[in-house]
């Protein structure tokens, strides 16, 4: 019977209590509709401070022929019967060419080369109308073409990284070894062009290299096949060295050497983001988070002082 009565009693608690939090939310309604509104009034302002921000995408694969993992195993094999050490022929060159676009040197060298630092570094927005991009006034003067920071200096070499770094990407699906290289810009022209010319640096880059390193094994070949009289050694030279220059003829001639566009990048017309309409909804729900919050205290200040 006394079990009863506390589970009775216990429950009466409990309606009084939803009563009077319904009450207490009821009587402070003015209060949470007006956090509520300050609190989407400023998200509805903070969404429509921040800039459209545009990506850049391309999809690209990996080109086979850059790797030809057949033929270096040829090369291998004969070096070796021959008893020289021609350099791992093994070594996948797409590994080597995402490595090397996400490595300081060569994205130092790119903001460089491609004269980008004062878009990089002070663009803020983008005047669709002249199609322009719409600079810091505190980090770049356009008008007098000088810089606002640093000592009237250029941002360093280390700040210019880190900002093309926050704003690239690079993936790689583990299935198809297809790679998405994009990058997210408030000017879509730019997010589109320095795809364009990051796909083609490091090409050119790997293109050289490979050149450059097939020629100096090929003079190696030269001056080793000089120092021997062996037929035998002598007709494996001569092999190592026309398999070295059809790979010089490869290169030379191909100009997507390692990857090889799929999807070329285009001018987004679209921004990625910011999602104001999820800005002002998170604003809302904040304000009634506080809203209810701030009601109860009220209520419970006002019950402790009745």
């Amino acid at each position: 019977m006394d079990s009863d009565n506390k589970q009775l009693k216990i429950s009466d608690d409990d309606t009084i209590d939803i009563v009077a939090l319904i009450k207490t939310l009821w009587q402070e309604k003015k209060i949470i509709a007006s956090i509520v509104a300050a609190t989407v009034t400023i998200s509805i302002f903070y969404a429509l401070s921040l800039p459209n921000i545009y990506q850049g995408t391309t999809l690209l694969a990996p080109n086979e022929s850059s790797s030809s993992p057949q033929a270096s195993s040829i090369s291998q094999n004969l070096a070796s019967f021959a008893g020289i050490n021609i350099g791992g022929g093994a070594v996948d060159k797409t590994d080597i060419a995402i490595a090397t676009l996400q490595s300081h040197m060569f994205l130092t060298n790119f903001i460089k080369r491609r004269e980008i630092i004062i878009p990089l570094m002070a663009t803020v927005s983008w005047d669709k109308t002249t199609n322009t991009p719409i600079y810091d006034d505190s980090i770049y003067n356009q008008d007098e073409k000088v810089w606002e920071i640093n000592n009237g200096k250029a941002p360093s070499d280390w700040k210019a990284l880190k900002k093309l770094k926050s704003i690239l990407s690079i993936s790689t699906d583990t299935e198809t070894g297809l790679i998405t290289l994009s990058i997210e810009f408030p000017v879509p022209d730019f997010a589109k062009q320095w795809i364009v010319w990051l796909v083609h640096d490091i090409n050119e880059l790997s293109r050289q290299r490979e050149i450059n390193n097939t020629q100096k094994e090929i003079s190696y070949l030269q001056g080793q096949l000089e120092k021997t009289s062996m037929a035998d050694i002598r007709d494996i030279f001569f092999q190592l060295i026309e398999e070295h220059l059809k790979k010089v003829l490869i290169a030379e001639t191909k100009e997507e050497f390692v990857l090889t566009t799929i999807d070329p990048a285009y001018v987004p017309e679209d921004r990625i983001k910011p999602s104001r309409t999820l800005i002002v909804i998170l604003g809302g729900i904040l304000g009634g988070i506080i809203g209810f919050v701030t009601a109860i205290v009220r209520g419970g200040v006002r019950r402790q002082r009745g």
